[in-house]
């Protein structure tokens, strides 16, 4: 989603897609991302407390399956783009502050803190993969304005399988 965002808020327009800002405008565009991440992070110990914290990975993974979508069919204004970054970044803090729930129970106690790091780490590269492979889509898909909505799509799909998976095996576990 980053990197997609800040190419439809640089790209002049002359390749069916773009608003035709600059650096400093694409630069802003990360911050709804950034606050809401934050927020969401805090909202998803709220719901895990009141129900149950094998609700906020499948939940994080299908707000930020919307956030793609709605992205992928509204990308003309910069209002929609800042709209789709702030729900992006609630999905984020979902997500993200879902995985150190998943991890701990299931590691010995002593390798914490390296298994947290890993994750961490497991992060930065999602973020280069998913950036390299956004580009990747885009230029597969024709670089015009449908390989944009086409793109997005695809990623929302990968977003909204994994929130299913999650759900799942949440399920499965659960029984």
């Amino acid at each position: 989603m980053l990197a997609l965002v800040v190419l439809v808020v640089q790209a002049d327009g002359s390749s069916g897609y773009g608003l035709g800002y600059g650096v400093a405008v694409a630069g802003l565009i990360l911050v709804p991302y950034s606050l809401l991440s934050v927020s969401g992070s805090r909202l998803a110990r709220a719901v895990a407390s009141r129900w149950s914290p094998a609700l906020l990975l499948p939940t994080g993974c299908t707000v930020f399956a919307c956030a793609m979508a709605f992205l992928a069919l509204r990308h003309d204004a910069l209002w929609q783009v800042l709209l789709a970054m702030a729900v992006g970044g609630l999905g984020s803090g979902f997500t993200f502050s879902s995985l150190p729930g998943l991890i701990v129970p299931h590691v010995p106690q002593a390798e914490t803190g390296s298994v947290l790091a890993f994750n961490q780490l497991l992060r930065y590269l999602g973020f280069s993969l998913g950036s390299a492979s956004s580009v990747a889509l885009l230029e597969l898909f024709g670089g015009d304005g449908r390989a944009f909505t086409l793109a997005a799509m695809s990623l929302a799909a990968v977003c909204a399988a994994a929130g299913a998976g999650s759900a799942a095996a949440g399920a499965r576990r659960a029984g």
